[in-house]
């Protein structure tokens, strides 16, 4: 179910991927073919319908940093979310 915290996390998600592709210069199809995912995902992602898995984010960021310092702008928590949920590499 989706509230309304879910819905403001997935716009805040949404607003950082759309500022850090036009940063870092990327199309949506750029980063479709990075992540491995469809357009349509990658669109999704920037839409706010979804947010793009943890994984995502680390291939995307290993590629061109600076995506986990935008999402996660505490320094811990962006060395939590690059290592995994789980806390390992």
């Amino acid at each position: 179910m989706r509230t309304k915290t879910n819905d403001q996390e997935l716009e805040r998600i949404a607003q950082v991927m759309r500022r850090w592709r036009k940063l870092t210069e990327l199309t949506r199809e750029h980063i479709a073919t990075i992540a491995g995912r469809s357009l349509s995902t990658v669109t999704r992602w920037e839409d706010g319908k979804v947010s793009p898995q943890i994984r995502d984010i680390r291939v995307l960021d290993e590629h061109t940093p600076g995506l986990v310092a935008m999402l996660f702008p505490s320094p811990r928590r962006a060395q939590r979310a690059a290592a995994g949920a789980d806390g390992r590499a």
